[in-house]
């Protein structure tokens, strides 16, 4: 016993045509009688266009497909980017605006046939770009960075990079920063990098069909470092004065935590910037030593330090005061702090 073959009717030959995209999920799709038999899709060039076509009856229907260019396939083919699986349904591989059109799924059993239409449009792909779309990174003061961008896409897209300022970046052209560039490859690259350097970071990669994007994220830390003076008296200095002159002894210091700068006096006193009312002796806010009016009295050794939880230096500045001369002479003495 045969049946005539029939489309969604309640007998026993029927045809069914779920239609899926390798980007989608499957959807099936079930036409009721008296409803053309003709749906459509769309697919991004490059993707893998999946169509099923299902077919029911007695004695078993056999599937076949006529391609857009009037190609008539069967069952169990496979070209090189087409192909047609024993259950029926049509692969396409890297699909392009060359494959859009009407695609026509038979079924035919010695009863007879019928038939159903996929019309299949295929559109340009929007850019990607090759790396996560969303990143982290953790660096620290003074490092370089490189930051990849890889666009992909036809047509070509553009890069540029939008920093956390607000300011705009694209390949090859000087920025306003000139620790900045980027790469023809679409690669970020910072040098010297600062804590106010942290913020987000975002590529945009653009063409006519369409934009992406990729922001990364960086946080510069300023990591813990000992102390290091930085500027300080020359190892020996002479200055031509007449006593009583305004005598000024440097010493300034980096390191982090911030170090703490104090003056070791020569009749053992410590001076860290409060002195009583009246004193000829000034602290100031980048570690310089202020001596007013200088006598013999304030001739001798001073010792600068500066200290953090990390670490601690010593600078030694003899000091001289004479008739009509003030001579300096240090050197530096520097250790681990001891817990």
């Amino acid at each position: 016993i045969s049946f005539f073959p029939s489309l969604f009717l309640p007998i026993p030959l029927s045809l069914f045509l779920p239609l899926s995209l390798s980007f989608r999920k499957h959807n099936d799709y079930q036409w009721q009688d008296g409803q053309p038999k003709v749906r459509e899709i769309k697919s991004h060039s490059g993707k893998t266009v999946e169509m099923k076509c299902k077919a029911e009856g007695r004695p078993t229907p056999l599937v076949s497909w006529i391609l857009a260019n009037l190609t008539q396939v069967r069952g169990h083919y496979s070209g090189p980017r087409v192909s047609v699986t024993p259950e029926g349904t049509l692969l396409i591989n890297q699909v392009s605006v060359y494959d859009r059109g009407h695609y026509k799924c038979i079924a035919s059993n010695p009863a007879g046939a019928d038939t159903a239409t996929v019309r299949l449009q295929v559109v340009a792909a929007p850019p990607g770009i090759l790396e996560a779309k969303r990143q982290q990174v953790q660096a620290g003061v003074g490092q370089s960075l490189w930051l990849p961008c890889t666009a992909q896409g036809s047509p070509q897209p553009t890069v540029h990079w939008v920093l956390y300022d607000g300011t705009a970046v694209r390949p090859l052209k000087p920025s306003v920063d000139p620790r900045v560039s980027v790469f023809a490859n679409g690669t970020l690259h910072l040098t010297d990098t600062a804590a106010t350097d942290s913020g987000k970071y975002e590529c945009i990669v653009t063409s006519s069909t369409g934009s992406e994007r990729r922001v990364v994220t960086l946080t510069v830390e300023k990591r813990d470092m000992a102390p290091e003076i930085v500027e300080a008296s020359h190892r020996r200095t002479e200055v031509m004065t007449r006593m009583g002159k305004t005598t000024v002894l440097n010493c300034s210091a980096d390191g982090h935590p911030t170090p703490e700068i104090i003056w070791l006096l020569p009749n053992g006193t410590r001076f860290t910037g409060s002195p009583d009312r009246g004193s000829r002796q000034h602290l100031g806010n980048d570690g310089t030593f202020v001596i007013y009016n200088p006598s013999k009295e304030d001739a001798g050794k001073y010792r600068c330090a500066a200290k953090n939880s990390v670490g601690y230096i010593e600078k030694l500045i003899v000091l001289e005061v004479g008739q009509n001369i003030v001579s300096l002479s240090c050197c530096c003495l520097s250790s681990p702090l001891v817990v």
